[in-house]
């Protein structure tokens, strides 16, 4: 459920941790977590949903958009320098009914990109 992502938040977390991206989280228990590759001047960044919902589970889908953001988000960091950019993953929590991304946004995650 919302904010209370912890295997599956550690999950993403530890595959972005395991190629030696810069890691930065913004809560401790991997709720929200940035993960970077790349310096390039285009900044590409790509949004990991992995709740639930209540008496449902994963019916939303947001396990699939976990799973597909961290494949894109790793094969666009294989060729980052190559093509001058900067690669982000953000682990992005609570999507249905507690405003994740609204905290991510107020705290600046998105202010520099130029794609999400």
């Amino acid at each position: 459920m919302g904010y209370e992502e912890f295997l599956s938040g550690e999950a993403v977390a530890e595959a972005a941790r395991k190629r030696a991206w810069r890691w930065s989280a913004a809560s401790p228990d991997c709720h929200r977590f940035r993960a970077t590759r790349g310096s390039g001047d285009l900044h590409i960044v790509f949004c990991a949903e992995y709740d639930a919902l209540p008496d449902v589970g994963h019916a939303c889908g947001h396990n699939i958009i976990a799973a597909s953001s961290l494949g894109a988000a790793i094969g666009l960091a294989a060729v980052a320098e190559e093509l001058d950019l900067t690669v982000t993953l953000l682990g992005t929590p609570s999507e249905e009914g507690g405003g994740g991304k609204i905290d991510l946004i107020n705290a600046g995650y998105f202010d520099d990109a130029h794609a999400r």
